[in-house]
């Protein structure tokens, strides 16, 4: 059976309303991003401190004891309060780092040119989205990167600094950002470090005082 009805006839029941718009208002949250004890330098700070990478500038934090390897291209691990580096987390951006081949962060690797703050938590962190092996660790280093702030008719940053230093030393860091929509922003640094490490010494030929001795130079450094 062919039921057929016209327009006249079937007419849908269901009513529509349109609703007026509703705004919503708020604050933002302060998220606790602090732990009940511990340490922080700001980006203030980092510049006044002579340092050219994240190892040397971790020794101005409270109970911190940065173990240094050889130097310049020596690894740099962190100790805080005689733990080993296997108990303290390191973060970057809330992203914890690891390094399967030898178990130890080496700080040496990550410069200063685009990082805004360093602080250290003792027992539990608290990070927005922490992790399980934060949790875990007896001891947190939180490494905050600059947020860069654009104005209206500026939209590029850029900062470059060169030093030079004892045993022709030579350090190049350039950190630039740039503002590419209102949501997205590129960020790019580049550090540079190099030296040859001549230094001069003297060597005795003998214990006494009344032996040769000869002022040579360190090669191979």
């Amino acid at each position: 059976m062919l039921i057929v009805c016209g327009s006249a006839f079937c007419q849908d029941t269901i009513k529509t309303k349109t609703l007026d718009s509703v705004v919503v208002k708020g604050k933002k949250l302060n998220v606790l991003e602090k732990a009940p004890s511990g340490d922080k330098i700001n980006e203030k700070q980092l510049q006044t401190i002579n340092s050219q990478n994240i190892g040397e500038a971790a020794k101005f934090l409270s109970g911190v004891t940065v173990k240094d390897y050889g130097g310049q291209g020596g690894i740099k691990t962190v100790s805080v309060r005689g733990l080993s580096s296997n108990h303290t987390s390191v973060l970057y951006d809330g992203v914890n780092l690891f390094d399967n081949q030898s178990g130890q962060i080496d700080l040496s690797k990550y410069s200063l040119s685009s990082v805004s703050s360093l602080s250290l938590a003792n027992s539990q962190f608290t990070p927005t989205l922490p992790t399980a092996t934060s949790l875990a660790s007896a001891n947190s280093l939180s490494i905050e990167t600059k947020k860069p702030e654009f104005s209206l008719d500026k939209k590029i940053k850029e900062e470059l600094s060169v030093g030079y230093g004892s045993f022709n030393l030579f350090t190049l860091n350039n950190y630039f950002a740039s503002q590419i929509t209102k949501k997205d922003i590129l960020t790019a640094f580049f550090d540079l470090s190099n030296t040859d490490g001549k230094y001069p010494y003297k060597l005795h030929y003998g214990a006494s005082q009344n032996y040769q001795t000869e002022r040579l130079t360190r090669q191979n450094n």
